[in-house]
């Protein structure tokens, strides 16, 4: 969910259409004034706003939530973000406090893994099953209070 408007009853949602997948093949057929059903995920994510630093980590399945985080993120938060994706245009608020770090297919662990964070960093990521999976584990120096959440966003079948 890119935004959400109540006051005017409107849902902006953006996809990432490929070959197969539940939500891509949806998207590519529907219309204007289709109906549709929406439920978020259980336990739906809310970040926490109390961390001294955010790195998001993310495939362009969960590029649209973390833009959405940066646009409601404090002016003055601190954070790096982290794309593994090819979709250089999509847009992303501009954050003085923010390092946006492109990956080009590949590496969202080790990058991670390699950036210098300061205590009290929350660390977030979403995507691709294997690709995030590592995350779980990853305990970026020198932080030693790291928060983490994580989601499996999808499985790629193709291996």
């Amino acid at each position: 969910m890119r935004a959400y408007r109540p006051e005017v009853h409107e849902l902006d949602l953006d996809f990432v259409l490929h070959e197969g997948g539940l939500a891509s093949t949806w998207a590519q057929a529907a219309a204007v004034g289709d109906p549709v059903a929406v439920a978020g995920p259980p336990g739906a994510v809310a970040f926490p706003q109390h961390h001294a630093h955010y790195v998001l980590a993310v495939d362009a399945t969960a590029l649209p939530a973390a833009a959405r985080w940066l646009e409601e993120a404090p002016a003055d938060v601190r954070a790096h973000l982290v794309i593994d994706s090819t979709e250089r245009g999509y847009p992303l608020a501009v954050r003085g406090g923010v390092e946006v770090i492109w990956l080009d297919r590949g590496g969202l662990a080790e990058t991670v893994q390699s950036l210098e964070l300061p205590e009290d960093t929350f660390v977030f990521a979403a995507g691709e099953a294997d690709a995030v999976k590592p995350l779980a584990r990853v305990e970026p120096r020198p932080v030693r209070r790291t928060r983490h959440g994580l989601l499996e966003e999808w499985r790629d079948r193709s291996r």
